[in-house]
């Protein structure tokens, strides 16, 4: 059995916090909300207490996380497919492993085949412009926010002039 590594962070009981609510304070695995028994826990996938990148915070069950904890090792080679509700985490933790790391770069100067480049978008009723307009004002409020999580997960992102956004970048203010 590995042996976990690193301390905690200062902002690290935030951070296993967020990735608790991000997936609605349920155990990834069973789906069992925060009960007694099976109170709600964050695992260090990489063993690294000091790691508190997304892919490694896994929003466990005390139960599935004693589980997880001691049979699953990210550095062992696993030959079945890995579970959905583990995937994600597991192409984080080899994406930050690569060597060389893997870089995701948008394809902006193609021309062949269809456009790549696509802005996020959501629909509203047409009657619905209030909301429409508060979505807007919500999103461009929350913009910093919002381009440091998808960097996070290695969306790549670009500006109006179809540079691309950096984290330092992403995070200014406009």
């Amino acid at each position: 059995m590995r042996r976990f590594q690193g301390q905690y962070n200062p902002d690290g009981q935030s951070k296993r916090r967020e990735a608790r609510e991000r997936v609605g304070n349920k155990c990834i695995r069973c789906q069992s909300p925060s009960v007694p028994g099976r109170i709600l826990t964050t695992h260090h996938f990489d063993g690294n207490k000091a790691n508190d990148s997304w892919w490694n915070l896994l929003p466990l069950c005390q139960v599935c996380h004693l589980q997880v904890q001691g049979k699953v090792d990210p550095e062992q080679p696993f030959f079945l497919e890995h579970s959905q509700w583990l995937k994600p985490y597991v192409a984080g933790f080899y994406a930050k492993k690569a060597n060389p790391p893997l870089h995701i770069t948008p394809l902006v100067k193609e021309k062949a085949g269809p456009r790549l480049i696509y802005r996020i978008g959501m629909g509203v009723r047409p009657a619905d412009q209030n909301w429409k307009r508060q979505l807007n004002r919500l999103i461009e409020e929350n913009k910093p926010a919002i381009n440091k999580i998808l960097l996070d997960f290695g969306v790549p992102l670009l500006n109006e002039n179809d540079q691309p956004i950096s984290l330092e970048t992403a995070t200014k203010t406009p």
